[in-house]
């Protein structure tokens, strides 16, 4: 019965570990996206390095989450709940695009990156407390192994699908990517006007996506 459980478990950690990579691999602080979202913006510099400041700073969360996890009966739902909460907030950073005035969409984006890194770092916490908890000590290391292997190789494969397509929006794309599009009879789409609107899109889905491997 035990064994079945870890089965289900491991089972059930992949396929939710690959959309949640994805996701990161997306939407989430160090991720390349959110950084051509800043240049797409004209962030300056010193913008740049406030992205880069916020995940060191959403990390003074995670303190909460080993807080609150002491005093949870049900670790699975409140990991569910905070977590969503982080994740939602993403789904929103393609209006930083609407804003006439730059400077304001780029904060725009920072706070939502923020409070969403913050409330994912708490979930993160009592995510690891609650997994502990169900995976033995003596095969934990095998476990979380084998699973990152497998969310590397999903994450990598978006990660160069979503940027091969972001290319094709590009100006000075080469002659390959031209007749690519030719053949895609994609022309008109593939334009650099449309590139924020698609980009958009990616945080849409892939926060979408994330949202469902969270019901799995």
């Amino acid at each position: 019965m035990k064994e079945n459980r870890l089965r289900r478990t491991y089972r059930i950690s992949i396929l939710e570990g690959i959309f949640a990579q994805i996701y990161g691999t997306l939407c989430t602080i160090g991720s390349g996206f959110i950084v051509k979202l800043l240049v797409m913006l004209h962030a300056s510099p010193l913008q740049f390095s406030f992205l880069s400041a916020i995940g060191q700073v959403s990390q003074v969360f995670a303190p909460v989450g080993v807080a609150v996890n002491h005093h949870l009966k049900n670790r699975k739902r409140t990991c569910v709940q905070i977590t969503f909460i982080g994740r939602f907030l993403t789904l929103f950073l393609g209006l930083g695009f609407i804003y006439a005035n730059p400077h304001k969409g780029i904060i725009f984006v920072l706070l939502l990156l923020f409070f969403s890194a913050a409330f994912q770092s708490v979930g993160a916490n009592i995510w690891i407390a609650w997994i502990s908890e169900i995976v033995p000590l003596r095969i934990r290391g095998r476990f979380f192994a084998r699973r990152n292997q497998i969310l590397l190789v999903a994450g990598l494969l978006v990660s160069y699908i979503i940027s091969y397509s972001l290319d094709l929006f590009e100006t000075d794309r080469g002659m390959f990517k031209q007749n690519l599009i030719s053949k895609l009879q994609a022309v008109s789409f593939f334009q650099s006007q449309n590139q924020a609107w698609f980009l958009s899109g990616v945080f849409v889905i892939a926060t979408l996506l994330s949202l469902y491997g969270l019901r799995v």
